[in-house]
């Protein structure tokens, strides 16, 4: 800790949202933007040792090995001072704190009677943020993934330590990002194990497919996880030449529904050397690509607005 106005000030906290959390310091309430400074929840009983300066007694001997508790360093220049302190889970979801914004935001940047606004130490006791109440999400999710097999979407995700879990809502979007629920499946409640739960989407949309889990609770609060996509694909076949001469080659696909399109000519090089906007009505298409000027070896590319694309290989 010093107290010139380039240096820096040690910070200690305490919560009870856990181990291993994300701990996020902002200098706004809303918690918005770059955080002042980031780290992390200490484990219990559990020793880092090694060198630097989490070795200084000041911070790293009062927090080490502390379950909930952290260490950060602010700077002295702080205008606002801290207004609030924000916790993550390691699958980046936000831990849900029992009273929030209450206790994890201050509007004047004074913490327990403690003032954080330039905080120019200059003491050789680092300012101390005392326990900020929490409760971690009831449900610690381990995995949450979908792939599609065949014209199915299949969804699996894994959780332990479920705590008056009720159930989870399957939530679907497309490329618009509107999410609606597909599907429901109960959950375990009250459970430490491992939970494998599994859904499928025997629907999906065409295209890009969005898919969040949403965490219900016993008592109606809800939490969201990562968002995954699949992409289902729109064709239903490779590009076939039809014919191919001296001075054109006319391939042909079918898809499922009517879709825009670029047809493109490439070179093994990756150089353009034609290009077309094309709409693929549903069922069978047959276009032509002139080739009068084109005496190189290419790729046929055939790529649609949502990124699917299918290619064939021309020999001059």
């Amino acid at each position: 800790t010093t107290n010139d106005n380039n240096g820096c000030t040690g910070l200690l906290g305490t919560s009870n949202v856990g181990d291993e959390k994300m701990v996020a310091i902002y200098d706004n309430e809303a918690a918005k933007g770059r955080p002042i400074y980031c780290t992390f929840t200490e484990s219990n009983g559990f020793s880092e040792g090694g060198t630097g300066w989490w070795e200084n007694p000041l911070l790293y001997a009062s927090v080490d090995g502390v379950s909930g508790s952290w260490a950060a360093i602010v700077p002295n220049t702080l205008t606002g001072g801290i207004k609030a302190i924000t916790f993550y889970n390691s699958d980046a979801t936000l831990v849900a704190l029992s009273n929030a914004p209450n206790n994890n935001t201050s509007a004047n940047g004074v913490w327990n009677g403690v003032a954080t606004t330039n905080p120019s130490g200059g003491a050789t006791t680092p300012i101390t943020i005392n326990s900020i109440a929490g409760t971690s999400l009831p449900v610690q999710l381990l995995s949450f993934n979908a792939a599609l097999q065949k014209h199915t979407v299949s969804i699996h995700w894994s959780t332990t330590q479920e705590r008056n879990n009720k159930h989870f809502n399957i939530l679907r979007a497309g490329a618009d990002g509107k999410f609606v629920t597909i599907g429901t499946v109960s959950a375990a409640i009250n459970a430490s194990a491992v939970n494998n739960y599994s859904f499928e989407d025997k629907q999906p949309l065409k295209g890009k497919n969005l898919y969040q889990l949403q965490q219900v609770d016993v008592d109606g609060s809800v939490s969201l996880s990562k968002i995954v996509s699949v992409i289902n694909g729109t064709n239903n076949g490779n590009i076939k030449i039809v014919k191919q001469t001296a001075t054109e080659v006319v391939i042909g696909i079918e898809v499922s529904s009517t879709i825009n399109a670029q047809l493109m000519y490439t070179n093994t090089a990756g150089s353009i050397l034609y290009s077309k906007q094309t709409i693929l009505n549903t069922g069978y298409n047959q276009m032509s690509i002139p080739m009068n000027s084109i005496k190189q070896m290419g790729i046929i590319t055939l790529r649609t607005n949502d990124g699917l694309f299918t290619q064939v290989k021309i020999l001059p």
